[in-house]
């Protein structure tokens, strides 16, 4: 039985200048993002096919001094950013609606601030000096249709976080620490990897007869100087019978243990490998 278990490949790997620093799910077909040199103060966005890897858009740059612009959401045809109000500072000002295949920029909105979005419409407000009012607007023009005052706000965000629990299922789709309660495929299967080894901080998706999960190697003893601490960080795909059928390396070298590398979404699994590059595994 085993001899016939199915082992895992990639399916496409994306990466272009800069670290990923934001990934989005633009519909069920197109995956965009972004990517960002802190040094050198450069953002750059794309979009790739979910099936074939295909690049729609790379290392694109909307216009000048675009790294104080960032990446919101999308729909299926559009991606939206907003602009800092101020370099360096945390608030966003602006709604940018992007074409997804084009980089062709729609429509701009420069008095309202991006809230959300469906595939129809994108919710924006303005915060004035004692209230705030929300707005319904077109998609495809930018055009308001409707404005509503601030009273409505508890309304649109319980549907906003409606869409964000469609959109990404936390519960199913992301990794989970390990602990005693995890179920016994999942201690059995992690037994086998880490046994007898320096690991630390596992976290695991339970999909199917599969079990996806990282963990943290201990490699400081590998240094000269024990006193800095220095992991890699692993990621395997194991099926429940015990076979292994995937492995790679995220970080070979890390100072830290970051939790969420990896994810599933539909029929893949994606994980970021040396914090700029992109890899789906269809499962």
């Amino acid at each position: 039985m085993h001899k016939n278990k199915k082992k895992y490949k990639i399916n496409w790997k994306f990466s272009q200048k800069g670290n990923l620093w934001k990934i989005i799910f633009a519909g069920n077909e197109i995956i965009c993002g972004e990517t960002r040199n802190t040094v050198k103060k450069e953002s750059y966005f794309f979009s790739v096919d979910v099936k074939t890897g295909k690049s729609l858009l790379k290392n694109y740059v909307p216009e000048k001094d675009n790294f104080w612009i960032t990446l919101e959401d999308a729909s299926s045809k559009y991606f939206f950013l907003s602009r800092f109000e101020q370099p360096g500072m945390p608030n966003h000002s602006s709604i940018i609606a992007v074409d997804l295949k084009s980089g062709n920029k729609i429509w701009e909105n420069t008095e309202l601030e991006f809230f959300y979005n469906t595939e129809d419409m994108v919710i924006a407000y303005k915060q004035n000096f004692e209230s705030a009012e929300i707005y319904e607007l077109n998609a495809v023009t930018g055009e308001v249709i409707k404005k509503h005052t601030e009273n409505m706000y508890g309304h649109f965000y319980k549907l906003r976080e409606k869409i964000i629990s469609e959109k990404y299922n936390e519960i199913n789709d992301y990794p989970v620490s390990f602990s005693n309660n995890s179920s016994n495929s999942v201690k059995d299967v992690l037994n086998i990897e880490i046994k007898n080894t320096s690991a630390s901080n596992p976290e695991f998706i339970e999909r199917d007869d599969k079990v996806i999960f990282n963990y943290y190697r201990d490699k400081s003893h590998d240094l000269n100087n024990i006193n800095k601490k220095n992991f890699s960080n692993i990621i395997c795909i194991y099926d429940k019978s015990g076979l292994i059928l995937y492995k790679d390396i995220l970080n070979e070298s890390t100072s830290y243990k970051v939790p969420d590398n990896f994810f599933t979404k539909d029929e893949y699994l994606y994980y970021i490998k040396e914090k700029n590059e992109l890899i789906n595994i269809k499962l």
